[in-house]
Formats: structure tokens, sequence, C-alpha cells
């Protein structure tokens, strides 16, 4: 059994952008959820620490770094807090109170396609999130709710140790794993060697989905600790309400 709420020790890891190490209103808001948690907690902030080319990479190596640290030391669960992510004050134990193996705050994908981290279904060629995919009814029903999800996202993801002790963070390099057996199908349909490397398909954060999905761990996401994703000189906010589900405002 692992630890409840202010009696579970947490790792909180932030790796620091290459450009910009962290935003100053993700600074201040880590502090304040973490100075309102009464458990014990380490905060580490990982910078000039990129030892490879491609970014996915270095995601990569960035989480395993953390991962190691909560396997070799006293730690129950790994809390990934990334450089552009407003968080709420009591993210913590909002997180903690899901009771799910993997554990998401709710925030928007800077991406073209803007879509809430919440996804319903995920597989290696694409998934459905419950703002894009989904009906604005489907939105309300989840919104303010402990959902069960199928991932996704490193911005603010609660994980505990008995995952991290099973999976290591890694991308699609064609190495063997049960991944060539689940989708031998669509890969002989499209033609393509299912061990060949490509590790610029999807970020670790897509396969750690998969491999908990495969794996039978939990995952859920709180849509109660909404976050704001920082892109440029703007601020996306999750908002059931708004076109396209999410709000801007500047920084």
């Amino acid at each position: 059994m692992s630890a409840i709420g202010s009696t579970m020790r947490i790792l909180v890891y932030t790796p620091l952008h290459p450009d910009y190490g962290i935003k100053p209103q993700a600074l201040t808001s880590i502090e304040a959820a973490i100075s309102a948690y009464d458990g014990a907690i380490d905060w580490i902030l990982s910078s000039n620490d990129n030892p490879h080319k491609e970014p996915y990479a270095n995601v990569t190596y960035q989480h395993n770094k953390a991962r190691e640290m909560v396997l070799n030391g006293d730690y129950d669960a790994l809390l990934s807090i990334e450089a552009d992510m407003i968080i709420p004050p009591d993210t913590i134990e909002r997180l903690i109170e899901v009771d799910a193996d993997i554990a998401y705050g709710l925030y928007v994908w800077r991406h073209r396609i803007k879509r809430w981290n919440a996804y319903m279904t995920l597989n290696l060629w694409g998934g459905e999130s419950v703002s894009y995919n989904y009906s604005g009814q489907d939105v309300d029903e989840a919104w303010g709710k402990i959902i069960d999800v199928a991932g996704l996202g490193m911005g603010c993801t609660l994980i505990q140790k008995r995952v991290l002790e099973q999976i290591q963070f890694r991308l699609l390099d064609g190495e063997h794993s049960w991944i060539v057996d689940e989708y031998k199908d669509e890969f002989n349909k499209l033609g393509v060697n299912p061990y060949r490397d490509r590790s610029g398909m999807v970020c670790d954060d897509w396969l750690l989905a998969l491999d908990a999905q495969h794996y039978g761990f939990s995952q859920r996401a709180n849509m109660n600790v909404i976050c704001g994703h920082i892109a440029h000189d703007t601020v996306l906010w999750p908002n059931p309400r708004a076109a396209k589900f999410y709000r801007t405002e500047p920084i």
C-alpha cells in the first residue's frame, strides 16, 4: 500500500527549459503548492543537462533521471511539473486524492490544435481528448470531477513509485516490446518495419500512458486541478464555456 495524503513523501521534478529556464509564474505557483503541502517533499530543478541532439531524447533522459531518484530514494511518488505550468496551490493534495497509479492535472496543449491533456482513448496512432473529439456535453460532465483517462502528459502529473518500478520512460526506438505484438496487424497493413527507430514519432509521455494501460495501472485526471500553460506571452486555461474549450489571458 502506498502512503496517503500528507504521509506521502514526494519528489517534485522540473526540468528547466534550455532557453528560458523556468517561467516566473510557474516558479511562484510551484513554490506555493509545495508550501501548502504538509508532507515530506523535495524539489529538483534540473538544468544544463541535455546530452542529446533530439529534444524528445533529452526529455526522456530527464524523466529517467527523476525516475532513478525516486527508485533510489525514500520516496513514494514522483510529481512532474513542467517549467511553463501554472498550478493551483492545492495541486498536491488534490492529485493524491485521485487515488490512482498515475494522476493528471488538467491543462491545454500548446499544439496547433489545442486539446485538453485528458485523453479518453489512446493508442499508438492517436487518441481522443475529452475537449476536442468529444461534445460539449462530455466536457460539462467531466468538468470538476475525477475521471478515468487513458493519459496524457507530464505537465502536472503524480506517478506512484510502483509504476516507476515496472516502467521506464522510453521512446519508440525500435526495441522489441509488447507494442510489436499488439500492433502487428497495423504495422503489416501499413507495410512498415515494427523494429525501425521512430523515436521522433511521439514523446515519452505517450509511451508511458500506453505502457500503463498495458500493465494494468490506473490513470485518472482531477479536473479540479486546473493549470495554466504558458505559450509565449499568453496563458492557456481550460474552460468548458469558452470557444474550443479554452481561453487565453496575457501573462
